[in-house]
């Protein structure tokens, strides 16, 4: 700061200090000292005394004086309050708007020049494609800081950005500035309309499709269009304007478009046309459609595209069946007979119209045995004669559908098959496998003994079912070898009759006795079981039976009981003991064999074929102590019993094992010393002492517990360390070890839990707790209102049992009822708010009691003090409801003229305090006092604006938070000048086009005042009206018109004569009337509507469908202009009425319309105004009638048709046409149909209904009448039908058939009379029961010469014998049969037969000798060559049978199979090569049979095998050997055991060797195959199996050996296995206890079985120091979180898991795992500031345009949830209805313009709230009402207009002070000077700072100034 004294410059003077100014006066002295307390602008006085030496006198006078200082300001920069800033603008804002304004200031100075502000733009850049550009010139900034857009603003061609160099600067020499930038954002309007996608769209329908309800398709490609607005996108909706063709069948009628979704949807059926020359059948008319897009909101914002609607003739169903697989039945030929219907198939086409016609064909029709009617699908049997059940038991029938008028003609598939079961009839003889059986049998065979095998018995089978192929067997004849039979010989054996088994009947002893037994030839006879003894049928075999001797000594074992004894560790093929057996036969070595007979359980034992036993099997004491073996040895013939007893010796191969690896036992903490715990038991399965087992407890407390002999864990003593608050549990470890030689033990954990009682009492955290709440605003009421507290109310409990922990809260006290305590959680809640009324009840004294064991338990308690905060509910109240004061017009300034008082409710001072605000009224004449109420005048009356009555609105208001405010009103009475009256809206009504000059309005003005008038003056020139001057009429003087403005409203200025003058500004408003002068317009020249005829099924009320809704435009605007009426005109527009305001049409009345009358209708429809001039508008109105399929075809009536039964296939017999009296199509289209008969040999038509015969009347099945059943049946919808039935007649005879050919056979020499066969014919004539006669009869001519020995019976046809049949001298017989009908004409058939006579042998072949001998090599070993056996001696062979019937030879007996028989020369050799093996049988005794067919002989075969060394030992067993790591090296650890089952010992005789694997680990002793360890197994190479294998050979030549496997495999112990990272997801506020997953490890010991346990664990340095919230299962692994999480705390956890398991070593495994927690919508929205404030200026006085409020520091919102919430903000709290804020932004604006004053509020706090929509954050807005000027200084009222001044005053003597007061609220605006502006100006100094007048002149007389 800087002293100017008169141009010198003196910075800061001391006190003391002298200041020499160019004066008359020599010197002043000063004693003030300038400070910086001083601030700019302030002018300070400083006082001191002027020295003047007076030379006349001589005299120093010094007089006192006083000098103005003046601190000058110094020039600051500005700043900007606003800036920098981004601010959205949209792009329709009109030029010349103000997008921003910018507020700056100079806020440190005082200079006018220095605070004046002026505002530059420097630059504006924009980016376009990321370069910068310029874009000057595009806003401007005027002197207030306003930005205003001068250019088009273009959202999508333009930038949509601006950025703003502005500089602000203030007018000081230097003139100083700052910079900053403003950025524009520019936004999205709605100036864009819809486009399509495309301008073409395509969509196909299906014609002839029947549409039941409407259809909609998407079409290709979709229809889409889309508002080209980048941002704002408005609703577009989609509409048909056009399209063709509109004849025959308008597009109308078929086709819409869905508004919403664009797609295309059919109404209706489209029909095909009719068929053009050369066409199978019509097509489809395909439509164009014109397609609109619009915005619903703006239908001029459209877009037009072409839809292309292509109409298919689709044809992609194949015909279907409608069951693809039909089973049926039916008997074989000959009971079957022709025309049997077998089954009807069904199908359908889910095509359309004609291409869903079709007929059945078959496809496979096996044997061609049947045929099916196409149209019915009816299958029947025209073959009956091939159908035989035994050579087809099932038949498949295949049929197949195929299109008729279709050009693909599409066939069905799959096709559907008939699957015919053919049912038996007995039509086969049996027949044996064999003609000739063999049988060879010991003659020790006792009665009763079977004589083979069961499958070994005689059968004869027949194919036919049940009875017909039941057989039943006899012996029909019986011969010895010797070619005599005794009836001895008879009675010896017998054959079940229906099983064909023999046995013996008669003893055979005899026949040993005699010597060589002999051989029995038996002729056995099957015959079936048929029911009709005439269709019996029958087989003849015979069998051949040899006895032999008989093995008679059984054998004998040494001892009939034996008692082995063999170790439990004894290895598999151990050799035990060897049994002896002895057989006086002499044969034990060669037939003596030994089994185990019982005992042997899962096959623990085996026996070899000489008697040595062995193990089979590793045995197992604790399994199975003993065993009771049976052992027999049996020759073939006879057995012998032997017991051996096997006892297993025991060996300690046990360890004790515990019931479970872990025990759980609970004890109270309280428990007594002594007492059971729990029981552990270990078993040991050894006996003896080796199962004995002793217990023992180890660990850190096993000193606390002791066990008992039994297992028995107990409690030794008492312990401080058995409390559940120190430990919750004890861990033990019990060892079991059994008192074996080698010990073997176990271990089992057992944990000890110690169950918590409660005795520790609860005990809340502290002794007092405090809450203050605060009452609730009047009229709201909140239940259970949550209370905070300072610290939670928790409670402590040392138990650690949740029960005993489970505590809850209570309240107690006076007012306890007004509050809630949760009992779990110990929150505090206000019941009712409402209750809570701090002017009743301020404090609350309650106490808190904490119980456990849920309230029933042990307690504690603590104070809880609440206070209660009074808010400021209670608005001032004033005394009176309203004030009146009365004012005099010349009442004095400053003047209080009345008083207002108002009172407070509430309870605290600072809301009780009230103050006065002068809120609106009184023209700024009046204020009022802030704290008193008083009212006081601020201005003359007299001055204009003047008023009669003052209205005054004053608010009291408190001081609380938010502030409460009462209103009143106060009327101030004043008498004044008045200005002149009129309305100050006045409103006249015009009608348009009313002529130049014509009156509008007259405007009537009174002023009150005498002698005074009012004038008139139009304000706004530029209206189409005048008005005079003096009358107030205004008139027209320009062309109006409604359709373009509605009303014109301007302003007159009302004026008196009086001066000054007062005026008056009133507006007045023409409503210009509308007159009819548009005329209506409907929307379209053509409509298009459709009607549904009713003649047959009335419809009341029926409306015409309108393609596009009658609709009027016009351009009047009133309603009563816009009124029309509608009409219809036109030939039979009687028909129809059409609603005269609404334009719906119907039909007038029901039942009128018929298609087949009338089907279209050619109107005119009119609309004409109702009111004004009838003007009117005109289109044409075309209605299809929609044609309703109202008639059925019907057929003419018909006569029986007359047809001869030689008419030819394809002849016409009539044409059957019905007709339908419906006129369109498909409702008139007509299908004929043949639903039933004619056999398949008529077909009709569909469409001309033409009959055509098909098929020959002559042939199968013939009828003479065919009853046609023919339909007929339109396409219409629902289809009507109609149907009839023709008879044609047909005479037909029919011939009787006959098979071609009958073969029958016979047995030579059958007796006379004896049957041979019957004749059988099928004659259909008798079928349907007409009276016709079949006879047979033999052609004698056929039997050349001979007399035929053969007759038939006439009616029967049955042939029998007439004499004795020889076969040497005739073989066969053929002749004709024929049979004749009685029918007109008469029908002969006839066939052919022929008999064979068959042959009987009585003379066997006999074999030169009784035995022939030959020896052949084994050869299974090395198969060669087959083998030709050479015999000695040769075979030769005689039959002295006459007949010449060639020898079959064959062998038989215990291994025949393995040599083969020439059956013509008897030369046999090997069946195949390598058959033959003397180890199994080196000798044979085969029977030969030379038969001749009937008769037999025989011989024996005896051959030997000799041996060769071909068999390779073989090994008994497959060891496999699990070992423990540790055993010990030269252990043997197994055995093999190979046999060699060649004969010989060189060959038969077994070494052993290693031939690989192993690793040298193992050997093998030669001769006994015992495997040796001889490296140890936990040495490297370390693996967990191996692989041996091991050779034995023999000693034969060529040697022969064979391999085997041993498998070792080590008990190893493998690592568990993890992934190495877990992730997985949980929710946050999970339930405590959630399951999240399963850590899952993989071991190998476990996946095999071994009994590995795995056990989890978190590593516990990822829980420790924190809230772990996460648990993992020791043993399950299951993952849980234990707690509740919150995603804001921790939105992801880490931490290592780990596993190990329980073998030896143990092996622990890690791996990561990763939880992310989801996130829920539970945070809230959080503000960046908890505080922000806001500038606006006050506009009270002056409104502008509405002010947006710039936030510091910039307002942004952050939620802690994911995702982008959706936010919506509102404001709070007093004052915020002056302000308005964005929901979605958050942009704050005022509300109004004018409503902001700082003189009333100079700052508003209010609540800033943003929801998420769920949960609500707040924040604090404090906005500052900056002050500007608006408030004039104002003297207050003076009591006296003069002072009284003394005569002795002294020169600068303060005389008055004056004081004015200033209502604004700044220091810059509210700052005073004073100055004297006339009068005494010579006497008096007025202090411009203070107001003080200083007395400067010497007082000259008494006067008054």
């Amino acid at each position: 700061m800087i002293v100017k004294t008169n141009g010198k410059l003196l910075a800061y003077p001391t006190a003391g200090q002298e200041i020499r100014v160019k004066s008359v006066l020599r010197f002043v002295f000063f004693t003030q000292a300038l400070t910086k307390r001083h601030k700019k602008g302030k002018t300070i006085v400083l006082k001191g005394t002027c020295s003047e030496y007076i030379e006349m006198l001589q005299v120093k006078v010094n007089v006192p004086a006083q000098l103005e200082v003046k601190v000058e300001d110094l020039n600051d920069p500005p700043i900007f309050h606003n800036l920098p800033a981004t601010s959205n603008v949209e792009e329709s804002t009109p030029i010349n708007s103000v997008v921003f304004v910018v507020d700056a200031a100079n806020p440190e100075d005082v200079f006018s020049l220095y605070i004046l502000e002026i505002f530059q733009i420097l630059n504006i850049t924009t980016y376009e494609n990321g370069a910068k550009k310029k874009a000057d010139g595009m806003f401007v900034i005027d002197d207030v800081g306003r930005v205003r857009v001068t250019g088009t603003l273009d959202f999508e061609g333009g930038p949509r950005q601006y950025i703003l160099a502005i500089r602000v600067m203030d007018a000081g020499v230097p003139s100083l500035n700052v910079e900053s930038t403003l950025t524009l954002i520019i936004t999205d309007s709605d100036d864009q309309g819809p486009k399509f996608s495309e301008k073409s769209y395509f969509a196909s329908v299906i014609g002839e499709k029947p549409v039941i309800h409407q259809e909609c398709h998407v079409t290709n490609p979709p229809v889409l269009a889309e508002d080209q607005d980048p941002v704002r996108k408005s609703p577009i909706r989609y509409t048909i304007t056009d399209g063709f063709p509109k004849e025959p069948w308008h597009f109308g009628t078929f086709f819409n478009i869905n508004a919403d979704t664009g797609k295309l949807c059919q109404r209706e059926t489209i029909p095909r046309m009719k068929a053009k020359p050369g066409e199978v059948h019509g097509g489809f008319i395909n439509y164009t459609l014109m397609i609109q897009a619009y915005q619903t909101e703006d239908r001029t914002k459209a877009d037009i595209a072409t839809l292309f609607v292509h109409v298919v003739d689709q044809n992609i169903h194949h015909p279907t069946f409608v069951t693809p697989n039909i089973r049926a039945s039916m008997e074989e030929f000959p009971s079957l007979k022709a025309g049997y219907i077998v089954a009807t198939v069904k199908a359908h086409d889910n095509d359309y119209g004609k291409n869903s016609l079709f007929v059945y064909e078959l496809s496979e029709n096996p044997l061609g045995a049947f045929t099916i009617n196409s149209h019915t699908g009816e299958i029947k049997v025209v073959r009956p004669q091939v159908i035989d059940r035994e050579k087809n038991q099932t038949l498949f029938i295949k049929v197949q559908a195929v299109e008729t008028s279709t050009t693909e003609l599409l066939m069905s598939d799959p096709d559907s098959t008939v699957q015919v079961t053919i049912t038996d009839v007995n039509d086969n003889p049996p027949r044996f496998q064999t003609p000739l059986y063999f049988y060879e049998i010991k003659g020790s065979l006792t009665i009763g003994s079977n004589i083979s095998k069961y499958e070994d018995r005689l059968i004869a089978e027949d194919p036919d079912l049940g009875e017909n192929g039941t057989v039943h067997y006899r012996i029909v004849n019986l011969r010895t070898s010797s070619g005599t039979s005794t009836s001895r010989d008879f009675q010896r054996f017998r054959i079940g009759e229906k099983n064909g088994w023999f046995f013996i009947s008669g003893s055979l002893s005899d026949l040993r006795r005699k010597g060589p037994f002999v051989t029995f030839s038996l002729l056995v006879k099957a015959d079936d079981q048929a029911k009709d003894v005439k269709n019996k049928k029958s087989a003849l075999a015979q069998v051949i039976i040899n006895v032999t001797a008989a093995n008679e000594y059984p054998p004998v074992f040494d001892n009939t009981h034996r008692t082995v004894s063999i170790s439990e560790a004894a290895s598999v093929g151990t050799l035990m003991t060897k049994i002896k057996v002895y057989d006086k036969d002499g044969d034990v070595d060669l037939f003596v064999k030994f089994n185990i007979f019982s005992g042997n359980e899962e096959r623990a034992f085996r026996i070899s074929h000489k008697g040595y036993l062995y193990t089979n099997k590793l045995l197992d004491r604790e399994t199975k102590e003993e065993y009771f073996l049976t052992v027999i040895a049996s020759d073939s013939i006879h057995t012998a019993w032997m017991n051996v007893t096997v006892i297993v010796d025991d060996v300690n191969d046990h360890a004790p094992m515990f019931q479970q690896s872990v025990y759980d036992f609970y004890m109270p903490e309280d428990e007594n010393s002594g007492a059971t715990i729990g029981n552990v038991m270990a078993e040991d399965k050894d006996s003896g002492k080796n199962g004995k087992v002793d217990y023992y407890l180890e660990g850190l407390d096993a000193d606390l517990f002791a066990m008992r002999g039994d297992g028995e864990l107990y409690l030794k003593q008492e312990d401080p360390r058995v409390d559940a608050e120190r430990n919750d549990k004890f861990q033990l470890q019990v060892k079991a070890v059994d008192n074996g030689e080698k010990p073997q033990q176990n271990y089992a954990i057992v944990r000890v839990h110690l169950v918590d009682v409660n005795d520790n009492n609860p005990e809340l955290t502290r002794p007092h707790y405090a809450a203050v709440i605060t009452e609730e605003i009047p009229g709201e009421n909140f239940l259970n209102k949550h209370i905070d507290m300072e610290n939670a109310i928790m409670v402590e409990d040392l138990d650690r049992n949740e029960e005993n922990r489970n505590h809850r809260f209570s309240l107690s006290g006076l007012g306890s009822e007004s509050f809630l305590i949760n009992e779990t959680t110990g929150h505090l809640y206000i019941r009712e708010t409402r209750l809570i009324d701090c002017e009743k009840q301020c404090e609350y004294n309650l106490t808190i009691v904490a119980k456990d064991q849920g309230g029933k338990g042990l307690q504690g308690s603590a104070v809880l003090h609440i206070q209660v905060n009074d808010i400021n509910d209670n608005a001032p109240q004033f005394e009176e409801k309203e004030y009146e004061f009365k004012v005099s017009l010349q009442e004095e300034v400053g003047r209080v003229i009345g008083t207002v008082k108002a009172v407070d409710g509430d309870v605290s001072p600072l809301n009780q305090r009230v103050m006065y605000v002068l809120k609106d009224g009184g023209y700024g004449k009046f204020r009022i006092e802030f704290d008193s109420g008083n009212i006081v005048l601020t201005d003359k009356l007299a001055r204009p604006p003047q008023e009669a009555e003052y209205i005054l609105t004053i608010e009291a208001m408190d001081s609380g938070e938010p502030r409460q405010i009462s209103r009143v009103k106060a009327k101030v009475l004043v008498p004044f000048n008045v200005a002149p009256k009129v309305d100050e809206q006045l409103i006249f009504r015009v009608e348009e086009n009313i002529p130049l000059g014509s009156v509008a309005g007259v405007v009537h003005a009174v002023d009150p005042n005498p002698g005074e008038r009012a004038f008139f003056e139009m304000v706004n020139k530029t209206v189409p009206f005048v008005i005079d001057r003096d009358t107030g009429s205004i008139t027209v003087n320009g062309d109006l018109d409604r359709e373009s403005i509605e009303k014109i409203s301007f302003l007159l200025k009302v004026f008196d004569n009086a001066v000054p003058s007062n005026t008056a500004i009133i507006t007045v408003t023409m409503v210009i009337d509308d007159v009819n002068d548009n005329p209506p317009k409907l929307s379209f020249k053509e409509y298009f509507g459709e009607v549904t005829e009713d003649d047959t099924n009335p419809i009341p009320g029926q409306i015409v469908k309108m393609v596009e809704a009658l609709s009027v435009t016009d351009a009047d605007i009133t309603d009563e202009n816009q009124e029309v009426r509608y009409s219809l005109t036109g030939k039979q527009s009687e028909l129809f009425v059409i609603d005269e305001s609404q334009g719906t049409i119907k039909v007038k009345d029901a039942g009128t319309i018929d298609s087949e009358t009338d089907d279209f209708f050619h109107l005119k429809v009119r609309v004409t105004n109702l009111h004004g001039t009838e003007l009117s508008d005109e289109a044409d109105l075309k209605i299809t009638v929609k044609d309703v399929n109202d008639n059925a075809p019907i057929f003419p009536g018909h006569l029986p048709i007359h047809l001869d039964p030689f008419t030819k296939p394809g002849s016409i017999v009539t044409t059957i046409k019905a007709m339908d009296k419906d006129v369109s199509p498909p409702n008139n289209v007509v299908l004929h149909i043949l639903n039933n008969g004619g056999l398949g040999k008529f077909m009709i038509e569909p469409y001309s209904g033409v009959l055509t015969l098909t098929g020959s009347l002559q042939s199968d099945p013939k009828q003479s009448d065919y009853n046609l059943e023919l339909g007929a049946v339109d396409f219409g919808n629902p289809q009507m039908s109609s149907n009839i039935t023709v008879v044609i007649r047909v005479p037909v005879n029919y011939p009787p058939k006959l098979d071609d050919k009958y073969i029958f056979q016979v047995l030579e020499n059958v007796s006379v009379s004896h049957f041979i066969g019957q004749i059988t014919a099928v004659d259909p004539n008798l079928e349907r029961g007409e009276d016709d006669k079949m006879k047979f009869y033999i052609r004698e001519s056929t039997t050349a010469g001979d007399e035929l020995p053969f007759v038939i019976e006439r009616e029967s046809g049955i042939i029998r014998t007439t004499s004795s049949l020889d076969r040497e001298r005739k073989e066969q017989y053929m002749f004709t049969v024929f049979v004749t009908d009685s029918g007109k004409p008469v029908y002969t058939s006839s066939a052919s037969v022929v008999v064979y006579v068959e042959d009987l042998n009585d003379t066997p072949p006999q074999f030169s000798s009784s035995i022939y001998t030959a020896r052949v090599m084994e050869d299974d070993g090395n198969p060669g060559n087959v083998q030709t056996l050479t015999f000695d001696p040769s075979i030769y062979v005689t039959d002295a049978d006459s007949a010449s019937t060639p020898l079959v030879y064959t062998v038989q007996g215990e291994g025949s199979d393995l040599f083969e028989c020439d059956p013509g020369t008897g030369s046999i050799q090997q069946k195949m090569a390598g058959c033959l093996d003397s180890e199994t049988k080196s000798h044979y005794n085969l029977t030969m049979v030379a038969s001749d067919g009937l008769m037999s002989g025989m011989t024996t075969l005896s051959i030997y095998v000799e041996d060769v060394n071909d068999n390779s030992p073989y090994f008994l067993y497959q060891i496999d050997l699990n070992l423990d790591p540790q055993t010990s090296v030269d252990s043997i650890i197994g055995q093999v055991i190979a046999i060699d089952e060649d004969v010989t010992e060189a060959n038969s005789d077994v070494n052993y060797y290693i031939a690989g694997g192993g690793l040298d680990k193992f050997s093998i002793d030669q001769k006994t195959g015992n495997i040796t360890l001889t490296s140890p197994l936990d040495k490297e190479p370390l693996y967990e199996q191996y692989t041996i294998k091991i050779v034995a050979t023999d000693r034969g030549t060529p040697p022969m050996s064979n391999e085997t496997t041993v498998t070792v495999t080590v008990d190893l112990n493998y690592p568990p296995v993890l992934k190495d990272v877990y992730k997985f997801e949980v929710e946050e506020n999970n339930n405590p206890g959630q399951f999240v997953s399963e850590i899952v490890a993989t071991d190998r010991n476990v996946e095999r079985g071994d009994d590995d346990k795995l056990h989890y664990f978190i590593n516990e340095r990822d829980t420790q120091g924190k809230d772990f919230p996460f648990k993992l299962g020791r043993e399950s692994g299951q993952l849980t979180a234990e707690s509740s999480l919150d995603r804001e705390i921790a939105a992801h956890y880490t931490f290592m898991v780990f596993v190990t398991d329980s073998g030896k070593p143990v092996h622990t495994s890690s791996a990561s795992v990763i939880i992310d927690v989801k996130d829920q919508v539970d945070s809230p929205p959080k503000f960046s500031s908890n505080l922000y404030t806001a500038h606006v200026y006050e506009d009270d006085d002056d409104p502008g345009s509405v002010q947006t409020l710039s936030l510091m520091p910039a307002m942004y919102v952050t939620d802690d949830d994911e995702g982008i919430p959706t936010l919506t903000y509102s404001l709070h709290g007093f004052g915020s209805d002056l302000f308005n804020i964005a929901a979605g932004s958050g942009l704050i604006e005022q509300t109004k313009p004018g409503s902001l004053d700082s003189e009333i509020n100079a700052e508003y706090n209010l609540t800033l709230s943003v929801s998420d929509g769920f949960l609500t954050s707040n924040a604090t807005l404090r906005v500052f009402i900056d002050d500007i000027n608006d408030h004039a200084p104002e003297f207050p009222t003076v009591t006296a207009d003069y002072v009284k001044v003394n005569s002795n005053i002294k020169i600068g003597s303060a005389i008055i002070q004056v004081q004015a007061s200033d209502g604004d609220v700044t220091e810059r605006n509210n700052k005073i000077k004073y100055y004297l502006l006339h009068g005494g100006m010579d006497k008096f100094m007025l202090d411009e700072n203070s107001g003080i007048t200083y007395w400067i002149s010497v007082f000259r007389h008494t006067q008054v100034l």
